[in-house]
């Protein structure tokens, strides 16, 4: 491979690029262990193997397909700009690296509460009579964590809500967006509670974009009177997923 330019900003550039790619990747190889976990745990051994097969070929396959995109990106000539689009023979439109690297960006995705058990201020997942599963927010009145999904269309956010452990506590409820406070809004969505949050386009956004779910007051139920549980809980979260706005 050929690095397109020895200038510091190019070079920053790419290595930026990289990193980001890197995070993806990561991200990716942690979902392959939590499927894996999940199948050798609630299925037969037959059942198992095809599973394994099945995500290890579609995860292995994307992580490859990505891969031959920076190889191809980092192999052209090394008087092209990184960042802008440039004309070859007055014909042809070199895509910018950046642009090639942000469509390989997950379009949505889906976080389940044996992935948000493993996020910061949230408790182990848990699942109710009526067979939901969910795990509460913890202590900290803010929960943060960090999505890797595109940003080229506008995205719709839903965070599927089982219980809360204080409902007045609600009308304080707050929705940021890379720390900007975002509108939201309550929809119907069978026996759960679901709340929609609009993002719009961010053309070239290559990191993650960080979403904060604060609920001011989180307590325990035993202050409560409701059970003996000691834990500082707020929100009993089934879901969270990004999808693309069809409205």
């Amino acid at each position: 491979m050929t690095f397109m330019s020895s200038e510091n900003t190019s070079s920053s550039s790419v290595i930026a690029d990289l990193k980001i790619y890197e995070r993806i990747v990561n991200n990716q190889t942690q979902h392959m262990v939590r499927t894996m976990n999940r199948a050798v745990i609630g299925k037969q051994s037959e059942d198992i193997t095809k599973e394994l097969v099945a995500s290890v070929a579609a995860i292995l396959g994307d992580i490859g397909a990505r891969l031959q995109i920076v190889e191809m990106a980092l192999a052209q000539d090394q008087k092209s700009e990184f960042m802008m689009p440039e004309k070859v023979d007055n014909s042809e439109v070199v895509e910018p690296f950046t642009a090639q690297l942000s469509c390989q960006l997950p379009n949505t995705i889906a976080l389940l509460p044996d992935i948000l058990s493993s996020i910061e201020n949230f408790h182990y997942a848990e699942t109710t009579d009526d067979g939901y599963e969910y795990t509460w927010t913890g202590e900290a009145a803010a929960t943060n964590m960090e999505l890797l999904v595109s940003r080229t269309n506008e995205k719709e956010i839903r965070i599927r809500i089982v219980s809360m452990v204080k409902e007045d506590a609600l009308q304080d409820l707050r929705i940021e967006v890379d720390g900007v406070e975002t509108p939201f809004q309550w929809v119907p969505d069978g026996d759960l509670h679901c709340i929609s949050v609009l993002m719009p386009v961010v053309l070239g956004k290559m990191d993650s974009t960080t979403l904060s779910i604060v609920y001011p007051e989180p307590c325990t139920p035993e202050s409560l009177g409701i059970s003996i549980d000691n834990r500082h809980i707020g929100l009993a979260i089934n879901s969270i997923s990004v999808v693309d706005n069809a409205l």
